[in-house]
C-alpha cells in the first residue's frame, strides 16, 4: 500500500486537503486498464518510429562517408558537420512524422500542411516552389526536432506513468480530497469540493464525483505547513487606497515556508536558464535562416543572427529576473501578508499574498496553485 510519510493536512491537490484512502471499485479497474493498454500501443508505435529514424539516419551517414572517402574535399570537420545536418534533418521529418501521428489537432494541421509543401516543392519547378519549399523545410527541420525533442520527453513521461499506472491498479488504493468553501450566497453557502487520484500516477479518477473523461494528471503535493499561523496587524507595507471592505494583517514564514521558496527559486532558475539557451538556439536558426532566403546565400551563422537571437532572449530574461528579485526579496523580508474580507459572511475566505512580487501564498487556506504544480489539470496522453 501507498503509504503517507507526513501529516495529511500538509497533502494538497487542487486546493483540497487529503481526507481518506479508499479503495479501487470495478468499473474504475476496468477502464482503466482498458486506457492502460491503449498508452502501451502508443509507446509501441512510438518506438517504431524512433527506430526507423535512427536506423535511417546511420544508412545515409554511412553512405555520405563512403561517397567522401578518396575525394579532394574529405575534410574531417566538413564530414562531422554534414552528418550532424544529415542526422538533424531525418530527426526534423521524424518529428513532423510524429506529430501527425500523436500530435493534437493544431499541430497534426500545422504538420501535415508542411510534408504537402514539401512534396510540392519537389514536384514542380519555378521560383514559388523553391520558396515554398524552403518555409515548409524549416517548419519541417526546426520544428520538426523539437517536436522530435518534446515526444521523446513525453514518451519517457508515459513509460513512467504507465508503470505507475499498473502498480495503483495492482494496489488498488484511491487517495480522495476533498473540501467545503463558502460561497456568501443565501440559497448555497457551502460548495463542497473533491477529487479522486490515483496515489502513484496522479491520474484523477474523478473530479467532484465526476468519473475522469480521460488520463489527466492532477499532481499531489505535499508542502510546508504554515497557512493559518497567529498573524499581526500590518506594519511593514502600506494596503492600496480603496481597499477598506478588507483586514489586512501580517505573519512570518515559518522555516519550513521559507525552504520551500528558496527550492522554488532554484528549480526555477534552472528552467529560466534551459529556456533561455533554447530561445538563444531557435532564435538565431530562424533569424539566420531568414537571412539567407532574403539575401539568397547559403544557411550559415552569421554575427547578424547572433545579434538577434541574444537580443531576442534579453527581452525574455529581463521580466523574469525582475521578478525572481522581487521573490527573493520576499524571502528575505520573511512575511506574507493575510487579507481578510470584513464581511462576516465570508469568513474563512482569506488569502495570503507575498507582498513585493504580489504572488498569492495561499487562498481559503489552500497553497496557491503555483506551489503544488503550475501544470495541474494538464492532459497527459
Amino acid at each position: 500500500m501507498y503509504v503517507l510519510n507526513m501529516p495529511e493536512t500538509n497533502r494538497w491537490c487542487l486546493g483540497l486537503p487529503f481526507v481518506k484512502a479508499r479503495s479501487i471499485i470495478n468499473d474504475e479497474l476496468n477502464r482503466y486498464i482498458s486506457e492502460l493498454e491503449k498508452v502501451e500501443l502508443r509507446l509501441k508505435r512510438q518506438k517504431w518510429l524512433f527506430v526507423s529514424c535512427a536506423v535511417v539516419a546511420a544508412l545515409v551517414s554511412l553512405q555520405f562517408v563512403f561517397a567522401m572517402r578518396g575525394t579532394t574535399e574529405s575534410d574531417s570537420l566538413v564530414i562531422f558537420f554534414s552528418i550532424v545536418g544529415i542526422c538533424l534533418g531525418i530527426a526534423g521529418i521524424g518529428g513532423t512524422v510524429g506529430e501527425v501521428m500523436f500530435g493534437g489537432r493544431v499541430s497534426r494541421i500545422l504538420f501535415a500542411a508542411a510534408i504537402v509543401g514539401l512534396g510540392i516543392s519537389f514536384s514542380f519547378n519555378g521560383e514559388w516552389t523553391e520558396l515554398l519549399g524552403v518555409c515548409t523545410g524549416m517548419v519541417a527541420v526546426f520544428g520538426g526536432n523539437a517536436m522530435a525533442v518534446r515526444q521523446w520527453q513525453e514518451r519517457r513521461r508515459a513509460k513512467r506513468l504507465v508503470q505507475n499506472l499498473r502498480n495503483d491498479l495492482m494496489e488498488g488504493i484511491v487517495w480522495r480530497f476533498e473540501r467545503e468553501f463558502p460561497t456568501g450566497e443565501e440559497k448555497s453557502p457551502i460548495a463542497r469540493n473533491s477529487a479522486d487520484v490515483f496515489p502513484r500516477s496522479n491520474i484523477a479518477v474523478a473530479v467532484n464525483d465526476r468519473p475522469a473523461e480521460r488520463l489527466i494528471t492532477l499532481n499531489t503535493t505535499a508542502i510546508a505547513a504554515g497557512t493559518g499561523s497567529a498573524d499581526a496587524p500590518l506594519s511593514t507595507f502600506a494596503p492600496a487606497e480603496g481597499l477598506d471592505s478588507f483586514d489586512f494583517r501580517q505573519r512570518h514564514l515559518t522555516p519550513e515556508e521559507k525552504i520551500e521558496l528558496s527550492g522554488f527559486l532554484r528549480r526555477d532558475l534552472r528552467r529560466l536558464l534551459i529556456r533561455a539557451i533554447t530561445l538563444l538556439w531557435s532564435s538565431t536558426a530562424l533569424a539566420a535562416g531568414a537571412d539567407a532566403i532574403f539575401n539568397r546565400h547559403p544557411s550559415e551563422l552569421t554575427a547578424r543572427s547572433v545579434f538577434i537571437g541574444a537580443a531576442v532572449v534579453i527581452v525574455f530574461l529581463y521580466n523574469r529576473i525582475r521578478e525572481r528579485q522581487s521573490i527573493r526579496s520576499d524571502l528575505r523580508g520573511g512575511v506574507v501578508v493575510v487579507i481578510r474580507p470584513k464581511d462576516a459572511n465570508l469568513e474563512g475566505t482569506a488569502l495570503e499574498q507575498l507582498p513585493r512580487s504580489r504572488m498569492p501564498w495561499s487562498q481559503l487556506g489552500a497553497p496557491a496553485l503555483w506551489r503544488t504544480d503550475r501544470r495541474a489539470g494538464r492532459t497527459t496522453l
